[in-house]
């Protein structure tokens, strides 16, 4: 299964992240991980690849992670759990998963996101981070069905 989908994500890399944000992506990737939510769980407002700190009395984001690139691929839809939207609070966007859909975004503080809480049933994704040649990508995220 995880050989399977890795193949996927690797896929998902080539058809669709390098072209939609004119990157070359390095071989070495983190992931893939199934990541399982019940009710309760949730991920509160986070960075995939930045922290924020105090240098020279400001506050700052410094890049803690080689994560450049980070992708998210549904297994289930909403139908089989309620609430578990990926939101992007500080864009206003609210995106609610739908089996086969991948969403794929720039790691850095520009796309700070969480996971709205799971009220029930069991939210499962894929979740990758890849590490560009290029930095962190410039561009909106996207989403895709394949």
């Amino acid at each position: 299964m995880r050989a399977r989908l890795h193949e996927q994500v690797i896929r998902l890399k080539s058809e669709f992240v390098e072209p939609y944000f004119g990157v070359t992506v390095l071989p070495d990737y983190a992931g893939p991980r199934v990541l399982r939510y019940s009710a309760g769980g949730h991920y509160l407002p986070h960075v995939d690849a930045c922290t924020l700190r105090w240098v020279d009395g400001n506050e700052v984001w410094v890049k803690t992670s080689a994560r450049d690139v980070s992708i998210l691929v549904y297994l289930n839809d909403a139908s089989e759990f309620s609430g578990g939207q990926l939101a992007f609070p500080d864009l206003h966007v609210s995106i609610t998963p739908q089996r086969g859909m991948a969403v794929a975004f720039p790691s850095d503080q520009r796309f700070r996101h969480c996971v709205e809480e799971i009220t029930s049933g069991t939210r499962c994704v894929v979740a990758a981070w890849f590490t560009c040649e290029e930095g962190s990508p410039v561009g909106e995220p996207f989403q895709v069905t394949w």
